[in-house]
């Protein structure tokens, strides 16, 4: 999943609209939402010079004057909206974005009830920032499957009494296996094991904290990509 957002002040120039078709071109988005377009009609040939002529859809706010309007292209294979509802300074698609109910509001705002759960791993960059004062902001889930996680010790396990006790209970049982080696290899294996039991008992409500700590961050990514920005638009 990709989203990028971008100011243009200004879409009628044609160096930004090579601007914004490479830029669809290179990151592949599934969504962009283009703010202060200054345009009070933006036709399909003008959305495919930017997005391509195959799987877009889209829909604008047209600008008051000289300023303001709002441009919002998406992959319609991936979201399928179903109606429309906009003003001057919003534009919201409600649909279905990869089989989950979703709401995208355009004012650097997106909404879903199901958003969080279904993209776990935000984050967001800024891109280069070439014809426009604002540097486009990129909101993609990053997902690095390197496979099985590899199990860890933490030095501040060796500050906990119960660690030291642990160890030493494992240490000392009995083992079938009668090379030296191939004890030594089991010990470990059921220390491993005896270790994560551990963890998941003794460890919860740390782990709990750390997962909370982790959504805080995630909020706080949010409001960097949601808020705090002056220029009405997506």
């Amino acid at each position: 999943m990709k989203i990028i957002s971008l100011n243009i002040r200004g879409l009628g120039n044609q160096v930004k609209k090579h601007w914004i078709k490479e830029l669809c071109k290179k990151e592949l988005p599934c969504l962009i939402g283009i703010q202060e377009t200054k345009l009070k009609e933006i036709s399909l040939q003008s959305v495919a010079s930017l997005w391509g002529l195959n799987d877009g859809d889209y829909d604008f706010c047209e600008a008051m004057g000289n300023s303001g309007g709002l441009l919002t292209i998406w992959n319609k294979n991936v979201f399928h909206g179903q109606f429309i509802v906009k003003d001057k300074n919003f534009l919201a698609v409600i649909g279905k974005w990869d089989n989950i109910d979703g709401l995208i509001v355009e004012n650097r705002f997106l909404v879903s009830s199901s958003f969080g759960d279904r993209w776990k791993h935000l984050c967001a960059r800024t891109l280069e920032r070439k014809w426009s004062d604002h540097a486009p902001i990129l909101l993609r889930d990053k997902v690095d499957d390197y496979g099985p996680i590899p199990f860890k010790f933490y030095d501040i396990w060796l500050k906990e009494e119960s660690v030291a006790n642990l160890v030493k209970e494992v240490w000392q049982e009995r083992h079938i296996a009668s090379r030296p080696d191939c004890i030594f290899r089991d010990k470990l294996k059921m220390l491993k094991n005896a270790l994560k039991v551990w963890r998941k008992d003794g460890w919860g409500e740390i782990d709990k904290e750390v997962v909370l700590a982790r959504k805080k961050s995630k909020l706080h990514i949010w409001s960097l990509w949601f808020g705090g920005f002056n220029t009405l638009g997506p």
